[in-house]
């Protein structure tokens, strides 16, 4: 499910991500006048159809010019915002395993689902930047947006959220990063054909600490040469690149 969090292309989400905490939180007012001048405009209709119909064709340009000037302007900070949803999805993903180990670190995703509960129910009006699929749903969406302007909307209440638990989001993706890393390194491991865990014996009094390494090799070289070590103190390893050093 990690591959479904993606990467943004034009913008760094972290960088956008420190920017949101300072992010002034417009009114809404403007957007809301939109819809009533919206409606008044159709309710019109029936009245005076001549005016009605005038007045609508006014209303619509002005709602979707101000909405592509005000999109524009939020624009890199809706695609972060559609990132962390998609982090939040992910971990949802993650708590269906069932593995003891990752108890701690699944407790920390489990705070950020309760935490933004209405992030995730804001985000569903919210486009999130190039993941739209062109289907006829999305389409009629996206006009929605234009005409009423509700993701806009929407985002001031997302961007509350996050300003208000942006630690969440940061312990959230530290998490997701670690146990990304874990899944790495455990599908490299079952590729091999053998590995070894390192064992770290207790320390007791009096004895001398010691490095043993048996048959040691590159996993990344064909027929490699294994190698042997034993040492109690410090020692120089020299050698070519991809031999075997690290």
């Amino acid at each position: 499910k990690y591959a479904e969090i993606g990467r943004t292309r034009k913008i760094s989400v972290s960088d956008y991500l420190k920017t949101l905490t300072s992010l002034e939180r417009k009114s809404n007012l403007q957007h809301y006048l939109a819809i009533v001048l919206l409606l008044a405009s159709v309710l019109l209709i029936p009245f005076q159809a001549g005016m009605g119909i005038l007045a609508l064709f006014l209303v619509v340009g002005i709602n979707i010019h101000f909405y592509y000037k005000k999109r524009g302007e939020i624009e890199p900070y809706i695609v972060t915002l559609a990132h962390i949803m998609r982090m939040l999805r992910a971990g949802e993903d993650m708590l269906r395993l069932k593995e003891d180990f990752f108890a701690s670190y699944f407790e920390v995703i489990r705070t950020a689902e309760k935490t933004f509960q209405n992030f995730k129910k804001s985000s569903k009006w919210v486009a999130g930047g190039d993941k739209m699929n062109g289907s006829a749903f999305d389409t009629i969406l996206d006009y929605i947006r234009m005409l009423t302007h509700v993701d806009l909307i929407k985002f001031n209440s997302m961007l509350g959220e996050v300003q208000k638990h942006i630690d969440a989001i940061d312990a959230l993706t530290e998490t997701l990063g670690l146990l990304e890393a874990c899944i790495a390194i455990a599908s490299f491991r079952a590729g091999l054909p053998f590995y070894a865990v390192p064992e770290f014996l207790p320390y007791r009094e009096g004895e001398q600490v010691r490095l043993m390494i048996q048959d040691m090799y590159h996993p990344l070289i064909e027929e490699p040469v294994a190698n042997s070590i034993a040492a109690e103190k410090g020692v120089l390893i020299t050698g070519s690149n991809a031999s075997g050093k690290s």
